[in-house]
């Protein structure tokens, strides 16, 4: 029986994400601000090699 999985996916997984207060546009924000942060260390760390700092 190979419907048991997407059974779990849907019909478990997606209201206990939600029952967990989990928020797709939060999410995106958190990982672009991640991205920010790991281009903006990159760019500090490049300044410190350089002796620019």
């Amino acid at each position: 029986m190979f419907f048991i999985g997407t059974y779990s996916s849907i019909f478990i997984a997606a209201p206990l994400l939600k029952w967990l207060g989990f928020d797709i546009a939060e999410y995106k924000n958190k990982e672009a601000l991640k991205e920010k942060n790991k281009i903006e260390k990159a760019k500090m760390r490049a300044m410190y090699e350089k002796g620019t700092v």
